[in-house]
């Protein structure tokens, strides 16, 4: 087991030190992505560090931690942070480009016909060998 900051890439002293070393944030997609995500929400949103510390109860270092991607918030912290930005937590922490699942149900919801749902229903009562060759004629299955 690698001790605490002399190299386990996960340490809050290695990850101090690489920021400090390479005045950038640590290249884990993961912290990359949250610190991209978060400092694009804050922009967004015309929120400053300080701000966001108030808004939040936090301490001011812990947001700028967050923002150079060398902390990573707790669960309730996440929780917390997405509906300050009005987002779902994979979005703000790299999971997942879409902002609000909820706004893309709304938008496939309004692009499909009552007509459509219909259709959808009968092809999943259809016998199995009728859904196969429709789902061929339609390109989305290959033929045998």
């Amino acid at each position: 087991m690698v001790p605490w900051g002399t190299g386990n890439p996960i340490s809050p002293g290695y990850l101090n030190t690489l920021v400090f070393l390479t005045g950038k944030p640590p290249t884990s997609k993961r912290q990359r992505r949250w610190w991209e995500y978060v400092t694009e929400l804050m922009s967004e949103c015309n929120y400053s560090k300080k701000g966001l510390a108030e808004m939040t109860g936090y301490h001011y270092s812990t947001i700028v931690q967050y923002c150079a991607g060398t902390r990573l918030p707790s669960g309730p912290r996440t929780e917390a942070l997405a509906e300050i930005f009005n987002c779902d937590v994979d979005y703000l922490m790299g999971r997942s480009d879409v902002r609000r699942v909820q706004d893309l149900e709304k938008a496939i919801d309004s692009r499909i016909s009552n007509k459509d749902i219909e259709i959808l229903n009968a092809l999943k009562k259809a016998d199995p060998r009728v859904r196969s060759a429709i789902m061929i004629l339609l390109g989305l299955k290959a033929a045998r």
